[in-house]
């Protein structure tokens, strides 16, 4: 389960900083994780 939790955990971060970059706003959710 760890594992899987931090893949998800990159995944997020480089969404997070993919959707700064192009000023994207993310919706509300995600600001969660």
């Amino acid at each position: 389960m760890g594992e899987e939790v931090q893949g998800l955990h990159r995944k997020f971060d480089a969404l997070k900083r993919f959707a700064n970059q192009k000023k994207i706003r993310l919706p509300v959710e995600f600001e969660q994780y």
